[in-house]
């Protein structure tokens, strides 16, 4: 069994977010984010930089502001160039796609939830018809 020496994505952008504030307020990152970040601190690996931009991205905080964001931004919080609408809208339809699969499984568990209860029902009558005997 090989054991990884390399961070996890949570944790190199846990790093990253105690370095550079525009991690913490969510904002957009510029397209040239990750050479930057690759070039200032090689000892967080490629990798690791690679899965932890991958990790915030991803993010429902990072898609909705990345949603309505005008530009994107440098790692000093700086605007660094125009949020092209083709982002904007992936963005959108991420969060549309992701809320809509949240809320087919809240429904699932809904029916799933009304059916044992129904079930129970019918459990508690059959017992209260059979114990008046």
């Amino acid at each position: 069994m090989t054991t990884s020496t390399q961070p996890s994505a949570k944790a190199t952008l846990e790093t990253l977010s105690s370095l550079y504030a525009v991690f913490k307020k969510q904002l957009p990152l510029a397209l040239d984010t990750k050479a930057q970040l690759t070039q200032a601190h090689p000892e967080l690996g490629s990798k690791a930089i690679s899965a932890a931009l991958r990790y915030y991205t991803g993010t429902t905080a990072y898609l909705k502001s990345a949603q309505n964001a005008s530009h994107r931004y440098n790692l000093q919080g700086q605007e660094a160039e125009e949020m092209k609408e083709e982002h904007r809208l992936y963005a959108a339809t991420t969060l549309k796609e992701r809320f809509k699969q949240r809320a087919q499984v809240h429904r699932e568990a809904q029916k799933v939830k009304e059916a044992e209860q129904k079930r129970a029902a019918k459990l508690d009558q059959l017992m209260q018809k059979f114990s008046k005997d």
